[in-house]
């Protein structure tokens, strides 16, 4: 039997550099520590991205890395959204 998603949650699967991945694994080890139970990838995600996202966008921006200089992100092939919803920024407000 499925679960239902609380309103403020958004499932959806993601590529990550591996070296990322095992720093949230680290970030979620910590956190299992400080919080005494179990803790998920995505809520180790969530602190890094509240962390990070309080950066103006500006300076988030200045941190992309050019397509030549990360061409993994071209190798995982273009971006299809075969009749998923997209995600507006007005309809996660609601």
């Amino acid at each position: 039997m499925k679960s239902q998603l609380p309103d403020n949650l958004v499932r959806f699967n993601v590529y990550m550099l591996r070296d990322h991945v095992a720093r949230l694994i680290r970030i979620a080890e910590r956190l299992t520590e400080t919080k005494r139970r179990d803790v998920r990838l995505g809520e180790a995600l969530e602190v890094a991205l509240t962390a990070g996202l309080s950066w103006t966008d500006r300076d988030i921006l200045d941190l992309s890395t050019p397509d030549h200089q990360a061409d993994h992100w071209l190798q995982v092939g273009p971006v299809h959204r075969r009749g998923g919803e997209v995600l507006l920024p007005s309809v996660l407000t609601r």
